[in-house]
């Protein structure tokens, strides 16, 4: 993971391949969504292949954290989510607020990378131009945790908002409550006790994610 070149783009077709994959498909739409843990970070990329009417710094992907997890109705401060914009290099950050029930924007983290750009010609799944969205998210911002709350929005300006679990949102504006959002697991702790696995385990951790919710498992475990 540490080879990852932050551009919104493949790089080269093995570029992502330490890391956990789901393909998602919403009303038709297909979406390939990888994570990875390496060291400090969490790793994100959406690669919304079906997203091919490119509306620069329209349409966008956000992704949300639940740090603890405590599926509340109420955010509070361990709620964060990331917006991404099609082809910015940067991106805005959100943070909960118990008081006000909000998600409020705040300052970017200084090892945050956010960078989306067009697919292109190693992607992946498909080389017809389509949106890619790169996270890299610090995991000292999230909290260090084996189970985190999670939601994804895809967003296309001439199309419609798509989320992850699917069918909760009704408008572009409004992120619901983290007692509707999926998780992520780590199924073997290697989130909370990196430090403390001996070093010729290292290679073997990568990025052991599973997505689920309530209502079921999205499992992680499949290679690309």
């Amino acid at each position: 993971m540490e080879n990852i070149i932050f551009d919104g783009k493949w790089s080269s077709t093995q570029e992502w391949k330490q890391s956990s994959y789901e393909y998602i498909t919403i009303d038709g739409k297909e979406i390939h969504l990888k994570l990875a843990h390496y060291k400090e970070f969490i790793y994100v990329l959406v690669d919304a292949e079906d997203e091919t009417s490119l509306n620069l710094g329209k349409d966008f992907a956000m992704i949300c954290f639940d740090g603890k997890n405590n599926k509340s109705n109420i955010f509070d401060s361990n709620d964060f989510c990331f917006k991404l914009t099609l082809g910015s290099n940067s991106g805005e950050t959100f943070q909960g607020n118990l008081t006000t029930n909000i998600l409020s924007k705040i300052s970017n983290h200084e090892n945050l990378i956010l960078f989306s750009s067009e697919s292109g010609e190693h992607n992946r799944y498909d080389i017809k131009p389509h949106g890619v969205y790169e996270f890299r998210i610090p995991i000292e911002l999230i909290d260090r945790s084996n189970n985190y709350g999670f939601f994804m929005i895809l967003h296309d300006e001439q199309g419609k908002t798509y989320s992850w679990p699917d069918g909760i949102i009704n408008s572009t504006n409004t992120i619901p409550p983290t007692n509707l959002w999926g998780e992520i697991i780590s199924p073997d702790n290697t989130l909370p006790e990196f430090h403390f696995i001996p070093l010729i385990l290292i290679g073997t951790i990568l990025s052991v994610i599973i997505l689920s919710r309530y209502r079921g498992h999205l499992s992680l475990f499949s290679s690309y």
